[in-house]
């Protein structure tokens, strides 16, 4: 009698592993798959800028990268942490393309794109003008906003963290 419920328990454990194996690996790799679809916004590594500017509602933070670190150079005499400045510049380049919103936009201001909030200026090494990030106002259902970058007639969705970041970030200056 011991063997047989032996057994039988064998039998189901065997069968568990087994679908453990191969259905959760499939699903593994689906969501694997998945996260490479993501189309970043800005494609370029943080090694390749040279320095970064923020302009949110009339604030203005200026960042210049030296080696590896960074430094703030305006405001003069402005202290960040590096931690937050790491954060704040990942945020930035990791931003994702969520949605293309409309190619060749007639008008921003539905957007709030013609008078943005926030401009990121990214400084390339490798290019004399820089990159502007332009953020404008939130999409109807509030999970993300619309920016475009200058230059480039397309409207595109990201996603609202961009927003909370650059707001936390500019919150450690006081001007």
């Amino acid at each position: 009698m011991n063997v047989r419920r032996l057994g039988f328990w064998a039998i189901i454990f065997c069968l568990l592993l087994l679908y453990v194996l191969f259905f959760e690996q499939q699903k593994t790799e689906e969501e694997n798959s998945s996260k490479e679809n993501l189309i970043k916004v800005l494609s370029i590594a943080p090694e390749e800028i040279n320095g970064i500017q923020v302009i949110q509602n009339n604030k203005k933070v200026t960042l210049t990268r030296k080696g590896k670190s960074w430094k703030v150079t305006f405001p003069p005499d402005a202290q960040v942490k590096d931690e937050l400045l790491e954060s704040f510049i990942s945020s930035v380049v990791d931003v994702v393309n969520i949605n293309v919103i409309e190619e060749n936009p007639v008008n921003l201001a539905q957007y709030g794109l013609e008078h943005p909030e926030i401009k990121v200026s990214i400084f390339l090494e490798t290019k004399s003008k820089p990159i502007t990030l332009l953020i404008g106002k939130d999409s109807p259902a509030g999970v993300s906003m619309y920016a475009m970058i200058k230059g480039e007639n397309r409207v595109i969705l990201v996603g609202t963290y961009l927003r909370f970041s650059v707001k936390t970030f500019m919150d450690k200056f006081q001007q």
